[in-house]
């Protein structure tokens, strides 16, 4: 990728995620607990989360509030930030 800035992309994605179904990758819950550690930059505490598990979002087959649509594609990303798409992705 180039740094390409997409500005507020969200109708852009959605509508993907509509026409093309294979632009997302779902994520879903895993088999095993994920673990994330993590050090705040703003307030220097450790974290330690178990994904999934931790807050009140999780994962779901299909659309959740964690991750929307899913996990953008490679080739959904090289398009939406390549010169001259327009904001609109061309499949």
């Amino acid at each position: 990728m180039d740094n390409t800035t997409l500005g507020f992309a969200n109708p852009v994605l959605y509508q993907t995620a509509k026409k093309d179904k294979k632009a997302f990758n779902d994520v879903k819950p895993t088999a095993h607990p994920t673990f994330l550690a993590y050090t705040s930059k703003r307030s220097g505490s450790r974290f330690l989360l178990t994904l999934d598990q931790d807050t009140s979002l999780v994962t779901a087959k299909g659309y959740d509030d964690v991750t929307g649509v899913g996990s953008m594609s490679y080739r959904v990303a090289a398009a939406l930030a390549s010169k001259g798409h327009g904001g609109h992705w061309q499949h």
